[in-house]
């Protein structure tokens, strides 16, 4: 069990290592292995949302834009809840939150 801090905070770290699907890692064995681990924080995530914080959802949202991966359906969904989420109370949100989303 991962608490909802270390979901996005190891989400947005391996989207800064590893960067966009046309960058120099594109199509590696790690690139993949990125990539269905982050589908499946997006999954628990989304679970999950009611757990997270603004910068929590802000970083996995970022994370999953980063990585090109809103094409997949478990994406989109974390993108989309999060964000009707997150719509009534974007005003609590700090700056850094709001500019990842």
């Amino acid at each position: 069990y991962f608490m909802p801090q270390e979901l996005s905070m190891t989400l947005w770290a391996m989207a800064r290592v590893v960067g966009r699907r046309t960058g120099p890692r594109a199509g590696s064995a790690l690139q993949l292995e990125v990539e269905k681990l982050a589908l499946s924080i997006a999954e628990e995530g989304t679970r999950r949302l009611s757990e997270m914080s603004p910068q929590g959802l802000s970083n996995i949202a970022w994370a999953l834009a980063t990585l090109e991966l809103t094409r997949h359906a478990a994406a989109r969904r974390f993108v989309l809840a999060a964000a009707s989420m997150s719509a009534t109370g974007l005003h609590a949100f700090p700056p850094q939150a709001i500019a990842n989303f």
